[in-house]
């Protein structure tokens, strides 16, 4: 029973499940996994949690900006493995880990409420030395990573981090052999680094890159590196020129010459329709429709025209594409190479393979 409330909030058990029975409760008491999380929608307060369970109970907390953290021995929850602070300021994060001495976290997640510079952050940081993190995601890894050659990230296995350089992101995959996730929230690269000469593979599994203005040359730069990798997500919002990132021959040549263990690839790119180069959809999409693409199961490939932005996209299916409530347009899939015009919310799909509309 205990697996079923593994997948249930504190909340729930504690004022539904826990008030079914007698038995029930007594089942809930003897639960040792709780996720406790202050935030907006929390309805409980401190002394109604601890009045019905113990601090040893708790395996994760959550906590807002908003919540005062002074009134938390963070110390008492000897069982705690996963922590995650959003909105936190500096000063908070220089606190909270000068006196915590717990060393069971293996997942961290922060999110600082405002940009600070790396000479604040790494002394605080320096108290990661009695860790042993599995999982971490932090979002102002941008004016340095010095303090990541610890022994505390030695055995990380998924990283997250908010911008990152092609000189860091080698360094990263060279100093955390154990890492197989590595989510990067803006990439940037200058042409000047592709010429380091780097000697060394990753054993990473996942790389997935959102945001980030990457050109064709670049993203080979990064992929030699990761021969091992079978997931690969690329995503940018912003409007790019139409470069040979949207040629089904590029990301074809791609795999076969570098990623040869690959199992699934997302991308999304647009552009804009005022272009010269494009003839038509069909002719994006065309490159998609090769035996390499039809004998694979990487990916199914869609090319849209959005009417009222006039942007043209280019993204895997299912998509990744941006949330837009509602938007006319004309689509084209590597399936079956039709043209279909649907009006409606953008998460409205065609599925070609079963002929029919998917929401």
């Amino acid at each position: 029973m205990h697996r079923i409330f593994d997948h249930c909030d504190t909340e729930t058990l504690l004022f539904s499940i826990r008030r079914i029975s007698k038995y029930i409760c007594a089942v809930v008491e003897t639960y040792d996994r709780f996720a406790l999380s202050w935030t907006f929608t929390s309805k409980f307060d401190d002394d109604d949690i601890f009045h019905l369970i113990q601090a040893e109970q708790v395996v994760s907390l959550s906590f807002l900006a908003n919540q005062d953290m002074s009134r938390f021995d963070i110390n008492q929850f000897t069982r705690l493995r996963s922590l995650t602070l959003i909105g936190i300021c500096t000063d908070e994060l220089e606190k909270l880990f000068s006196t915590m001495t717990i060393n069971s976290l293996t997942s961290m997640w922060i999110h600082l409420g405002h940009m600070s510079n790396d000479q604040t952050l790494i002394p605080s940081l320096s108290q990661f030395n009695n860790l042993s993190l599995s999982q971490f995601a932090f979002n102002e890894v941008n004016k340095g990573i010095r303090w990541m050659m610890s022994a505390s990230f030695e055995k990380l296995k998924y990283l997250q981090i908010n911008i990152c350089s092609y000189n860091e992101y080698v360094i990263l995959l060279y100093h955390l052999p154990n890492l197989r996730i590595f989510r990067i929230n803006n990439y940037t690269m200058k042409e000047s680094t592709l010429n380091l000469n780097v000697e060394f593979y990753s054993s990473l599994k996942s790389l997935l890159i959102t945001n980030g203005s990457i050109t064709s040359i670049q993203l080979e730069s990064l992929v030699k590196l990761t021969p091992k990798l079978q997931y690969l997500m690329v995503k940018n919002d912003k409007l790019r020129k139409f470069d040979s990132i949207f040629d089904g021959l590029f990301w074809e040549q791609l795999v076969i010459s570098q990623l040869n263990l690959l199992d699934k690839l997302d991308f999304f790119f647009s552009t804009s329709s005022y272009n010269d180069q494009i003839n038509d959809l069909r002719s994006i999409i065309l490159p998609f429709q090769t035996p390499f693409w039809t004998n694979k199961t990487y990916c199914s490939v869609t090319c849209t025209f959005v009417i009222e932005l006039c942007q043209i996209w280019l993204y895997s299916t299912p998509k990744i594409t941006p949330n837009i409530e509602f938007s006319v347009r004309c689509e084209i899939s590597s399936v079956d190479g039709l043209y279909r015009f649907i009006s409606g919310p953008i998460h409205i799909r065609y599925n070609t393979r079963k002929n029919q509309v998917c929401i």
